[in-house]
């Protein structure tokens, strides 16, 4: 294989970052292709590619990614190489698995660190009260409360009131009096009338 050409980038077109290939980028195959039908299609179509290359000037080179197509396929279509390989594989691509849970933060060094006390502030003095001497005089008896007169012992004076209804009468009353006096004095006034007449007549 000459250092000018490089098969795996001219015919199966793996980039230079991904060389050498693993089987799974060597056959076109996904990583950690499992279907058996799917891996031996890919490993007939790249072989039938390289081999259009055996009769010119990199017949060399062709035989060689024959053989290495080859071995890929049969390491992955049997089932205990294919599960070695992977596993090789998978420590290959991720040697250290990155925990979710990052690490604790270390708490020590804020620990150690002295924590400055507040400087209590001199305040002035605050005066006591002073108490007052209790007086010895005695205190005198609370009088007795005046005597209180009950609402049942004062008399009530007693309104007389007419109620409507002997007002009404009493009215009538005197309206009736009133008439009587005028009926008296018409009968007294015709009477001297008549006597006035009778005297007259007896002098004619």
């Amino acid at each position: 294989m000459s250092e000018e050409f490089n098969p795996y980038r001219v015919w199966l077109g793996i980039p230079l970052d991904e060389q050498p290939p693993n089987h799974y980028r060597l056959l076109g195959l996904a990583l950690f292709e499992q279907d058996p039908v799917v891996i031996e299609n890919a490993a007939d179509r790249q072989m039938a590619h390289v081999r259009t290359f055996q009769s010119g000037p990199n017949a060399a080179t062709s035989q060689q990614i024959l053989n290495e197509l080859s071995e890929a396929r049969l390491c992955l279509l049997k089932t205990d190489t294919k599960e070695s390989y992977d596993a090789q594989l998978q420590i290959q691509i991720d040697p250290e698995p990155v925990s979710d849970n990052p690490p604790p933060e270390d708490l020590s060094a804020y620990s150690a660190a002295p924590v400055a006390q507040p400087v209590a502030e001199h305040s002035a003095p605050i005066a006591e009260p002073v108490q007052q001497p209790v007086s010895q005089t005695p205190i005198p008896g609370t009088p007795p409360p005046p005597p209180t007169a009950t609402v049942n012992s004062i008399p009530k004076p007693t309104i007389r009131t007419r109620s409507r209804r002997s007002a009404v009468s009493g009215r009538h009353q005197s309206n009736s009096g009133i008439g009587i006096l005028l009926i008296f004095s018409l009968i007294f006034g015709v009477a001297a009338l008549l006597i006035v007449l009778l005297f007259l007549m007896e002098k004619s």
